[in-house]
């Protein structure tokens, strides 16, 4: 998992529908204005990491355009992404409040 592609075809249908709902909803005048007057990006909320990757890519290609925010309930989901970052980057990227 590297940030730079997605493996399955669900993944990339999701991410392709956001990239296109997010480029429908301005033109780019709007945009270039929304970045000119220094307004706030678009939220995003991802229910469920699964395995991090559709995560990770939103954040690697689109952390300029929507504050991602990603819940998971499953400790065991939580563990086993948490036990990626370290081994894959050396640190821990999950934040968040637990419990």
């Amino acid at each position: 998992m590297d940030g730079k592609v997605l493996a399955y075809e669900y993944l990339r249908a999701m991410a392709a529908a956001t990239a296109a709902k997010r480029r429908l909803d301005f033109s780019d005048e709007e945009e270039e204005d929304r970045k000119e007057d220094n307004e706030t990006k678009d939220k995003m909320l991802m229910i469920g990491m699964g395995s991090g990757a559709l995560p990770f890519f939103m954040e690697t290609h689109f952390s300029d355009e929507f504050e991602m925010e990603t819940v998971e309930h499953d400790p065991v989901v939580i563990e086993a992404i948490e036990r990626t970052w370290v081994f894959l980057w050396g640190g821990d990227r999950i934040g968040g409040g637990g419990g």
